[in-house]
């Protein structure tokens, strides 16, 4: 199936989305992790509708991509910058891994 065409809720299909985000989201893909997420949540939407907590969780892996993107950036930055050693480039990784370590824990439930 392509991914562009499904429009009904079909549950396999919908695993199938968020699984490959999953997937891309371990591999630290964030963009191609919140295509995925994305219609995964555009197709929950317009079958289960927004109040269901599925919907919430996907868009907490939503910000969670959307946040890593941001701070990965910042830590290159600052790296090139202030290098390594930096409280500043410290701070960022930590928050990236604080951020991993979070959604790693309540992520594939």
């Amino acid at each position: 199936r392509q991914v562009s065409t499904q429009s009904t809720w079909d549950p396999e299909y919908m695993s199938v989305l968020e699984n490959i985000g999953n997937v891309y989201y371990l591999r630290s893909e964030y963009g191609k992790a919140q295509e995925y997420y994305l219609k995964y949540k555009t197709l929950f939407k317009s079958s289960l509708g927004d109040s269901h907590p599925k919907y919430a969780t996907i868009l907490q892996r939503i910000g969670d991509v959307r946040a890593l993107e941001e701070y990965m950036e910042s830590r290159s930055i600052l790296k090139t910058t202030l290098g390594e050693s930096h409280p500043e480039y410290i701070a960022i990784t930590s928050k990236i891994a604080n951020l991993q370590a979070d959604t790693t824990k309540l992520k594939f439930t």
